[in-house]
């Protein structure tokens, strides 16, 4: 046991481990990164590809309460619990910066629409990629600060869960509802 966190998050950001070795063929990237920390909630999967290793039952098995990907690997735009773990669709990240597909300002104006447009973005950032976007952090955050509400993936998956719980309990009282007023028509 250790007496701190190898890596410690901070309140207004979270931490996903993405992948190991950024192999796709690996089929042991969980218990690797696992042997690393065993605090981190979040996984992020290389290149946006959902391997066959990453079911949510493996997932699970080795304690991520949460997988990014992005949307279009995904198919939707929201977050959504499925089978425990709550899935997060990426809508933008900064490989672009990396790739020189974009510069800086470009990415900003695309990051700028996509605020605009939508209820819901999902932006990840890699720290191996920082040197694009780090002087400019701060002016980043305060633009997504004027046009929304900043959650970090751990946020989100909070509410996730805490809104699927008040379905489920929402379904229960229609159900007992439903069964007492047929208990009471007989």
């Amino acid at each position: 046991a250790r007496d701190a966190p190898l890596i410690a998050a901070h309140p207004s950001h979270s931490i996903a481990f993405h992948t190991y070795n950024h192999r796709l063929d690996s089929i042991d990237q969980l218990q690797q990164v696992r042997s690393i920390d065993l605090q981190v909630k979040g996984y992020r999967t290389a290149q946006s590809v959902i391997t066959e290793e990453l079911t949510d039952y493996a997932l699970s098995f080795h304690d991520f309460e949460w997988l990014m990907s992005s949307a279009r690997s995904y198919g939707f735009d929201l977050p959504r619990l499925e089978n425990g773990i709550v899935k997060i669709p990426a809508h933008l990240d900064d490989y672009p910066l990396n790739t020189g597909e974009m510069d800086y300002q470009q990415w900003m104006n695309r990051v700028m629409t996509m605020t605009r447009e939508r209820g819901f973005v999902s932006i990840g950032l890699h720290d191996c990629y920082s040197r694009f976007w780090i002087e400019r952090y701060s002016e980043l955050l305060d633009h997504l600060k004027r046009v929304g509400e900043l959650w970090t993936c751990d946020q989100i998956t909070d509410q996730v869960y805490l809104m699927d719980a008040s379905s489920v309990a929402a379904e229960r009282r229609t159900a007992r509802k439903a069964s007492i007023a047929g208990d009471s028509a007989l």
